[in-house]
């Protein structure tokens, strides 16, 4: 029985967390049972557990018929709920930990876990079954289109755009090197060297790798 689940303050009444459940009823209750579990400790909705002093009131708020219609209707009823409530839920809901951020303690702690390891596949080899999978993989058209269209729909929200737009000037800021001009002038670029110069990009490259001598008079060395 797949359905959409709230759990109520049984004092004020208010819906402090949804979830799902593949097994009826049977997961809400564990919320309460389990608050005081160690692996729970930093989990927003049991931390409110442990300050009850009574257990949750437990409400259905829609059956569903999938578990894809399950995922798809947790985000929808999370999404009222965070507008209007003070709900618990750490995520925006469905698969995976989507709108989830950590505090930047835990992020300073997490960089200082992985500092001085080697990435989680390093040093690994795959075995010949896995490489010939691999190299046989067919990615058909409806699979290119399929991300296209996902990548689409993520590149509409704001925040990706924005994100993706910082990431891009961060590379060419890292690839740009600073050129110095034989009349003392410092540039950021080639680019602007050529436009303060009045030079030609592809001439003042010509000179900084040594293909010509000078450009109108002008020598240029990268810094």
């Amino acid at each position: 029985m797949f359905i959409i689940y709230a759990l109520r303050d049984s004092e004020t009444g208010d819906i402090r967390y949804i979830g799902k459940s593949v097994k009826g009823i049977v997961r809400p209750r564990e919320h309460w049972r389990r608050r005081y579990e160690p692996k729970y400790s930093t989990i927003h909705v049991y931390r409110w557990l442990r300050k009850c002093t009574n257990p949750p009131l437990v409400e259905m708020l829609e059956e569903c018929q999938t578990k894809a219609e399950l995922s798809i209707r947790e985000q929808v009823w999370i999404a009222v709920y965070s507008a209007t409530g003070r709900l618990t839920n750490m995520t925006k809901g469905g698969e995976g930990t989507v709108g989830r951020r950590h505090s930047e303690e835990t992020k300073q702690k997490l960089s200082l876990a992985k500092k001085g390891k080697p990435g989680h596949s390093r040093g690994k080899k795959l075995s010949e079954e896995h490489r010939a999978k691999l190299r046989n993989r067919i990615v058909t058209d409806e699979t290119r289109k399929s991300c296209s269209e996902a990548q689409k729909r993520r590149m509409q929200r704001p925040e990706e755009r924005e994100k993706a737009l910082k990431a891009l000037a961060d590379v060419r800021q890292k690839r740009m090197k600073r050129v110095r001009c034989s009349d003392g002038r410092l540039f950021n670029s080639v680019r602007e060297a050529a436009r303060m110069t009045g030079i030609a990009s592809p001439n003042v490259i010509a000179v900084l790798k040594g293909r010509y001598r000078q450009a109108k008079g002008l020598v240029f060395e990268y810094v």
